[in-house]
């Protein structure tokens, strides 16, 4: 996996995600600010084929998060134990060029 770009302000991760289309986006609800459900479903629209998934601290803020276009939210207190498997399974679904269910670990 290469790391294509980092961002420290959420604002502009949509229009980063619009230019490099990646398969993959790694977000911390930190970044998104407040209005968590408006940041989700403002970079799955600028880039639509990129699966998101956002580290939350806080499970309500993961639960917005699935319902407003995320694939995936990873609590951080389990990052360590739970991410491996999800980017696993993230790579599995996009070699078979099927997309799950959005999911929460």
């Amino acid at each position: 996996m290469t790391v294509v770009e980092r961002v420290t302000d959420g604002r502009g991760l949509p229009s980063r995600a619009a230019r490099s289309a990646p398969d993959l986006i790694v977000a911390n609800a930190r970044i998104l600010g407040r209005e968590i459900g408006a940041a989700v479903a403002a970079i799955k629209a600028s880039s639509p084929a990129s699966e998101l998934i956002v580290i939350s601290a806080f499970e309500d803020l993961g639960r917005e998060a699935l319902r407003s276009g995320a694939d995936l939210t990873v609590e951080e207190e389990s990052l360590v134990r739970a991410l491996p498997p999800a980017l696993a399974k993230i790579a599995t679904r996009s070699r078979a060029g099927t997309r799950g269910k959005a999911r929460r670990f």
